[in-house]
């Protein structure tokens, strides 16, 4: 017979089929085939998979350099930046990398997270989506299995960096004035990876056996974007508010409370009609100019919150129009870094260790509860007490794998993994600190944070009690088993999982509210048989009551304590795909999975099953 050789490369998760054809001939006559061809049907299962081996992630323009983004841009199905797959919820599509899930288990999936997860593009030797008809060894109906590089027995690496700068040039719409300027942009992207054996100086060289691998990467980005937004007039923070001109053109006339009085006729300056009125009052007015108020009336604490707000720099009228063009400077780093051991004790026996590190730091506007700038450093409050928000992610994971051939038609993988994640999402500047005391205002709970203050005001405050963390630890244990009999290739194992989880829900912020001129304006008297006691309308407005610090409600919230819970899953498998003949594979696959009842610690709650 002629000498049949093959090569073939197989990539991960993949079964690949060679039904090879033996043709008699001499003996010296023989026949090599040598590819690097990766076989791409897949016609041995149902599995609708795409893979991503190491030279498609070099070569393929990938933007922010997120091996998610490329994956989605390959793998019908899979939308949402990678982060879902047909249709169905993020959690049910689960990244692994060598054996280690990625998963942010506060938002589901990796939407929220997964630049701060993954591993870099650099160390990624091939990534395999499955997104239809998973075999049973998977635990979601999509799975998307990494693997990293290891090392080889020649010292290899790469340095690379991308940079984007809108100082180096831009491109121009074909309407912008000749002196348009871009708003700022700087991101860069820069690492190196290396490979090799491990070699000790005259204690030991690991060709053959023993190899390492070490990939670093960081992300930075600057970038300004403008907002329109609105802040008080320097006019209203001197008490002048002659200038309160709705969008209709009606001024809001404020009226004094300090001259309130039961009339038999009161006037109503907006239409100059007089009648009986419980509650009159007159105009504001200040060094003979109505609609101004006294600036020694200016409450305290809104004197500290008017310094701690940038000034305009229009004209416009703030209930009309946006008065600041203010700058939105985003700022995001997050370094990566991977590293992995690979020893060969023999051809049967192989074992890894890999571990990867990612700290992200993204900086912001909050832009709650509406667009709108932080502060400003005053009176002893430092900047961004308000308006700014800091998202903080660490992640750590590591793994072990074993791998024991039993025969050509028999081995076993062993996969031990642990993965530790954190997210806080927090407000900028120190959100430890007591504003509440600082500001002169109820703090009966002695919290710490900037209070939420008056969402309908030309300029609200979202203040920084909108914090939330959690933490997370993931471990796996997963065996994993091949046997191949007769037409039957069986895979078969078993998953035993525990998740602890630290949160921090939601903070519910204290809450200073004003109404729409309950202090300042003036009495509708029909009002009053129906307990609604409304202002007549264009009479009083939030703005002046909150220069006079007369707020409506003040609501202070106790927090509840940080939550601590376990949760466990037990997993068996059976997977037979069976080659009927050439031409008809069946794939019959069966999966069991235990997830016992969640229970807290200090027995606060236990969930049902």
């Amino acid at each position: 017979m002629k000498t049949y050789k093959s090569t073939v490369e197989l990539q991960v998760a993949q079964a690949a089929t060679v039904n090879p054809v033996m043709i008699p001939g001499a003996v010296s006559q023989q026949i090599e085939v040598s590819s690097d061809v990766i076989q791409l049907t897949t016609t041995d299962n149902g599995t609708i998979a795409s893979t991503l081996e190491s030279n498609r992630i070099s070569q393929l323009p990938m933007n922010s350099r997120n091996v998610l983004i490329l994956a989605s841009m390959t793998t019908p199905g899979l939308e949402s930046t990678g982060s879902r797959a047909n249709g169905l919820m993020p959690e049910a599509l689960e990244y692994v990398a060598d054996g280690v899930p990625l998963i942010n288990r506060n938002f589901g999936g990796e939407g929220n997270s997964n630049q701060a997860q993954l591993p870099d593009p650099d160390s990624v030797q091939e990534m395999r989506m499955e997104t239809t008809n998973t075999s049973a060894m998977y635990s979601a109906p999509a799975t998307g299995i990494i693997t990293t590089k290891s090392g080889t027995n020649s010292i290899h690496g790469s340095l690379f960096e991308t940079a984007r700068n809108n100082a180096i040039g831009i491109a121009k719409a074909r309407q912008n004035p000749a002196n348009f300027a871009a708003p700022p942009l700087i991101r860069n992207e820069f690492g190196a990876s290396g490979g090799g054996p491990i070699i000790l100086p005259r204690l030991y060289h690991g060709k053959d056996k023993s190899f390492w691998f070490f990939a670093y990467e960081r992300y930075s980005l600057v970038q300004q974007a403008s907002e329109l937004v609105t802040v008080p007039t320097q006019a209203m923070r001197n008490g002048d508010f002659s200038g309160l001109v709705n969008s209709s053109g009606q001024l809001q006339v404020l009226m004094d409370p300090s001259t309130t009085t039961n009339s038999a006729s009161c006037l109503n300056p907006v239409t100059g009609l007089s009648a009986p009125n419980p509650s009159c009052r007159t105009q504001f007015a200040y060094n003979g100019k109505p609609n101004a108020i006294n600036p020694n009336l200016l409450a305290p604490a809104t004197k500290i919150l008017y310094d701690i707000t940038p000034l305009p720099n229009t004209t416009d009228n703030p209930l009309v129009a946006s008065n600041l063009n203010y700058p939105d400077v985003t700022r995001v780093i997050i370094p990566t870094i991977t590293f992995r051991l690979d020893h060969s004790f023999n051809e049967n026996n192989k074992a890894y260790l890999r571990y990867t590190s990612n700290n992200q730091l993204n900086f912001a506007l909050r832009n709650y509860p509406s667009n709108s700038p932080d502060t400003i450093a005053a009176d002893g409050l430092p900047a961004h007490a308000s308006g700014y928000q800091g998202i903080l992610i660490a992640n750590f994971g590591g793994a072990v794998g074993y791998t024991h051939v039993f025969s050509p038609t028999f081995f076993a993988e062993t996969l031990l993994s642990q993965s530790w994640m954190m997210q806080y999402v927090g407000g900028g500047g120190n959100p430890l600190l007591p504003y509440e005391q600082m500001l002169g205002l109820p703090d009966n709970f002695g919290e710490v944070g900037f209070p939420t203050i008056g969402a309908n005001l030309v300029m609200p405050f979202g203040g920084t009690q909108n914090n939330y963390q959690e933490n997370q630890i993931i471990s796996n244990i997963d065996e994993n088993l091949t046997k191949t009999l007769g037409r039957h290739q069986m895979q078969f194992g078993g998953r035993y999982r525990h998740e602890r989880f630290a949160y921090l829900a939601d903070r519910s912020p204290d809450t200073i509210a004003f109404s729409a001129g309950e202090t300042t304006g003036l009495l509708n008297p029909a009002t009053v048989a129906t307990n609604a006691f409304t202002a007549y309308a264009n009479t009083g407005h939030q703005e002046g009551d909150f220069y006079l610090g007369a707020a409506s409600s003040y609501a202070i919230t106790g927090e509840s304590p940080e939550m601590h819970f376990h949760d466990m899953e037990f997993d068996g498998y059976y997977q037979d795909n069976y080659h009927v003949n050439k031409n008809l594979t069946v794939n019959l696959g069966f999966r069991y999975e235990a997830h016992p009842s969640a229970w807290m610690k200090y027995g606060l709650c236990r969930a049902s099953t």
